[in-house]
């Protein structure tokens, strides 16, 4: 199904440099693994290594700093996650793929990246919210979301563009295909936490 989605595509600067990233992360890997289209969910946590060639683990953060949940060393090529998001798995891919956006968007950096609540400097919050527009697009793809969104329409024997318009609406009716069909079928096909599908 090819389709145009225009002017919907167009994000601002440092977001359209994360989804542009992001794209091309999950062209490399299916080109070097030989699929036709992106599996779904992601594999990111195979794909960490293989193809991408970054070292991955699960190690206690907690010395680095109380809420730490995710790290990246950049100049090791490693990506380390607390144990503590291991067992929620929507967001433990989230973190996987937050801290793979600073490898790939941020090694210039130079240095260890750390995700954390506390977060204090406008620069560490901007590569932050650029590390999570990565994390997004790489695992909710926008066109493989807005095919989800036609299947729900299809399924639920709604018009596309009066669904989109129930979406974008402040109304019962939104409310209901948001929660009854909308964030299930996302979390679900994308192994994504509610919290991810819904930003």
């Amino acid at each position: 199904m090819n389709l145009d989605f225009g002017p919907f595509l167009q994000p601002v600067s440092a977001a359209a440099r994360a989804e542009r990233c992001a794209v091309r992360t999950l062209d490399r890997c299916t080109n070097a693994l030989g699929l036709e289209e992106i599996p779904l969910p992601v594999p990111i946590e195979e794909w960490i290594e293989h193809p991408l060639g970054y070292e991955f683990g699960v190690e206690d953060l907690s010395s680095i700093h109380e809420d730490a949940i995710g790290g990246s060393h950049i100049d090791e090529r490693r990506i380390v996650i607390d144990p503590s998001v291991v067992a929620h798995d929507g967001r433990f891919r989230f973190t996987v793929a937050h801290e793979l956006g600073h490898m790939l968007m941020h090694a210039d950096t130079k240095r260890r990246l750390k995700e954390s609540i506390s977060l204090r400097d406008a620069g560490n919050r901007r590569l932050e919210r650029q590390a999570d527009r990565f994390a997004a697009a790489l695992l909710m793809p926008l066109k493989l979301v807005i095919r989800e969104l036609f299947i729900i329409a299809e399924a639920s024997r709604l018009d596309r563009l009066e669904m989109f318009s129930h979406l974008m609406a402040d109304s019962a009716e939104s409310e209901w295909l948001w929660r009854t069909r909308v964030l299930p079928t996302i979390t679900d096909r994308f192994g994504v936490s509610r919290a991810a599908a819904m930003n």
